[in-house]
């Protein structure tokens, strides 16, 4: 399927660019865009590349966790009318990575450490 892109993306002088029936979260879909972007502007965009890896990623976030979109938006709105946000439920320990898992357990302990030496002073 080739056509003229008339969406803006387009080259100045009119040439051809290939249409792709891909769905927007497909990794052939960004594959098959970052070639279109490249061909279209002559060199390759970071920037470009970054938009469509972020979205993608947030497309894959909203359907892998949708009770934590909810709660994102929830806090979205509560910022914009100065309420206080919502707090961000915790990952199950099962779910976590051992690395992960192991730094959240530091981070606990110098939390527990911090506030003990805290009731020790006062």
């Amino acid at each position: 399927m080739i056509g003229i892109a008339d969406d803006g993306i387009g080259s100045a002088d009119g040439r051809a660019v290939a249409s792709m029936p891909f769905s927007i979260g497909n990794r052939a879909f960004a594959a098959a865009c970052g070639r279109l972007s490249a061909q279209v502007r002559g060199a390759t965009s970071s920037a470009w590349g970054h938009r469509m890896q972020r979205t993608r990623a947030g497309l894959a976030r909203a359907r892998q966790y949708p009770e934590l979109l909810l709660q994102q938006l929830e806090n979205a709105r509560r910022v914009q009318r100065d309420l206080p946000l919502l707090p961000v439920p915790e990952v199950p320990d099962e779910m976590l990575r051992p690395d992960r898992l192991a730094a959240r357990n530091a981070r606990k302990l110098a939390k527990r450490r911090e506030e003990y030496e805290k009731g020790k002073q006062g």
